[in-house]
């Protein structure tokens, strides 16, 4: 970090050189900080629901195929690759800095195990059989009615730490069955909306639990020819009662009934498995000695711009 450089804000430092420059600074007695700060937003993956596009035509649109995927991967083990475990496993949409996470304390994991889904490999297998997937001699998963291998893509952006996620996933579902895919977005595709709202598979996001009950998983959000493309729900997750949900928590002002719609919203959105959840991401903040004040508010670095320092 030069000299002439005083802050480095999320986005412009990875959480492994963040770690590497805390431990040499550290070592040298510099006096510099790093702050490794979490966030709402979640490293996810947001999952292709419409029967148009989705891809294994007979797999990944059933719930119990969603759950197998989810389940045959050690999250714990990819919290730890990814943040070094500085993070944890996002079970649900509520983090525990969002506003609303009282509401739903004691339905999430630990609390309440029903959202938990861990890994189990042996559960994984009994899903994907009882789905009428079995492995091929290849050791690829073969839908016995209809002959479809299970072929997945998922989208991630370019990025050493997007395609090492994506790799360690690869390597857990490789082991049940899954040939996967990573598709490394070219800057043209990344922004073209109808590309990314058309795919067959999954696409890495990291939006936050609010901006989902904030519109994002409504279904009038769905991006289509109608609307230009213009939807972020390019999952196409549609679901009458969660929509109910969004419109009504954007009106109600009664905490106690503002409670109860999240309450419900957290088996809306947990229960279909639209979004395979991964982990809170971690935030670095680098400053040099002497600068005080810069810290996550709101999950945003700049929302408290007006405390910052330099001594």
């Amino acid at each position: 970090m030069s000299e002439s450089v005083d802050l480095l804000l999320p986005q412009g430092v990875d959480v492994q050189l963040a770690l590497e420059l805390k431990e040499r600074w550290q070592r040298d007695g510099t006096g510099h900080q790093v702050l490794m700060e979490t966030r709402e937003g979640i490293s996810q993956w947001e999952i292709m629901l419409n029967p148009l596009y989705a891809k294994p035509v007979n797999g990944i649109t059933q719930q119990p195929v969603r759950q197998a995927l989810l389940q045959a991967v050690n999250r714990k083990d990819l919290v730890d690759v990814m943040t070094f475990g500085l993070s944890e496993i996002a079970y649900t949409i509520y983090h525990r800095d969002d506003e609303n996470y009282p509401y739903v304390r004691d339905l999430v994991p630990p609390q309440n195990p029903r959202y938990e889904y861990p890994y189990d490999v042996r559960r994984a297998e009994q899903l994907f059989t009882q789905s009428g997937w079995t492995k091929g001699a290849d050791g690829i998963l073969v839908h016995q009615a209809s002959g479809e291998r299970f072929e997945y893509n998922v989208m991630t952006r370019t990025g050493s730490d997007r395609f090492k996620e994506a790799s360690v996933v690869q390597d857990y579902w490789k082991t049940i069955g899954v040939d996967l895919h990573i598709e490394v977005l070219t800057p043209a595709n990344q922004n073209d909306n109808e590309y990314l709202s058309k795919r067959s598979g999954a696409s890495f996001n990291s939006a936050s639990g609010s901006n989902f009950y904030a519109r994002r998983g409504h279904s009038g959000n769905i991006p289509s020819p109608a609307n230009r493309w213009t939807g972020n729900n390019r999952g196409h997750f549609s679901s009458p009662v969660a929509d109910r949900l969004i419109e009504a928590i954007e009106v109600t002002i009664n905490d106690q009934e503002r409670g109860n719609l999240h309450r419900q919203m957290l088996d809306a959105i947990t229960e279909p498995i639209p979004f395979f959840l991964w982990y809170y991401d971690i935030r670095p903040i680098v400053m040099l000695k002497g600068v005080s004040g810069p810290k996550l508010v709101n999950q945003t670095s700049t929302n408290n711009v007006w405390e910052w320092d330099k001594k």
